[in-house]
């Protein structure tokens, strides 16, 4: 008898079903299975992967050297070309650099106003044609013979002003040929980024100084001084600004049919805001009849320097 046959279900040496089989470390028949199909292919996988390699390399080089053959024969004429046409250009030639720069000031002929016992007052009018530019100005008035009345002044963007030089002793063969003469000149544009609308800065700053109640008041031959006549000139003076400026000059301008006959120079100290003032000066000179006068105030609101500050307001740059 086959003892095969004769081997009880129930008996411990019956068949085992494989598939059945759970390994406590939790390695599945599957999981052998796909090891085993990959240990038995891995030589394949490596040669695909080496051909796959070998494929993206010469691809690579192919273009690589397609592109620089490319360049050899073409490529480099075509840059020299674009060199060619780029010097060719000048993006910041003489016309883009001549509008950044600010253009001369414009100086009208001097003024040589006789006063008494050969003195005399230097007035002449400057134009500053640029309106992003403001500038200091170191100068004088020369004569045939000698330099005279030298000064410093500043002038700002589009304004036009006159530049005095008062009492100046010359001689009589002199004063037909007065020029004003620029000792230094220092231009400052304005920038854009601090001050975006340069009329409203000026307005706000200057716009609010009032002059009422001009009066000249012409010698007498009771007023004399060394044989001089004594003139009087007085006007009410306002700031109505928010600012408080340190000093105020004012050019004072005596007019007779349109015609300078008279020039002065008065300064006010420490001027706060909101202060009123009334100003008289007495004024050396013969002038004959004046009909109408002109006082204009000056102060150069860029310099921060010039402004009263109280403690803890913030300073302004210098612009």
């Amino acid at each position: 008898m086959d003892n095969k046959n004769n081997i009880d279900k129930n008996s411990p040496f019956a068949e085992v079903d494989i598939k059945k089989y759970k390994d406590p470390e939790g390695l599945t028949i599957n999981k052998l299975k796909f090891g085993f199909w990959f240990v038995k292919n891995k030589r394949y996988f490596r040669l695909f992967f080496i051909i796959f390699l070998i494929t993206v390399s010469a691809v690579s080089w192919t273009y690589s050297i397609y592109g620089f053959t490319y360049y050899l024969l073409k490529g480099m004429e075509e840059d020299n070309k674009i060199i060619t046409n780029l010097a060719q250009i000048n993006i910041f030639n003489s016309d883009f650099i001549n509008r950044l720069k600010p253009v001369n000031l414009q100086i009208l002929p001097v003024k040589v106003l006789d006063l008494y016992n050969g003195k005399y007052d230097l007035a002449v009018k400057v134009n500053n044609l640029n309106p992003k530019h403001w500038a200091e100005i170191e100068y004088s008035f020369l004569t045939s013979a000698e330099e005279v009345g030298r000064g410093n002044n500043f002038i700002l963007p589009a304004e036009s002003k006159y530049f005095l030089s008062l009492s100046q002793a010359l001689k009589s063969g002199d004063t037909g040929n007065v020029k004003f003469n620029i000792i230094n000149l220092s231009w400052h544009r304005l920038d854009a980024r601090e001050m975006p609308d340069w009329n409203k800065f000026r307005d706000d700053h200057l716009n609010g100084m009032t002059i009422d109640n001009e009066k000249f008041i012409p010698a007498t031959d009771d007023n004399l001084f060394n044989k001089a006549k004594i003139n009087y000139f007085e006007f009410d003076f306002a700031n109505n600004t928010p600012y408080n400026y340190w000093d105020i000059d004012f050019n004072i301008i005596l007019y007779r049919q349109g015609d300078i006959v008279g020039v002065n120079r008065y300064k006010l100290e420490e001027v706060m805001s909101e202060q009123k003032k009334t100003v008289n000066i007495g004024w050396l000179g013969s002038f004959g009849l004046v009909n109408s006068t002109e006082v204009i105030p000056e102060v150069n609101i860029m310099k921060d320097d010039i402004y009263i500050k109280y403690e803890g307001e913030p300073i302004m740059e210098n612009r």
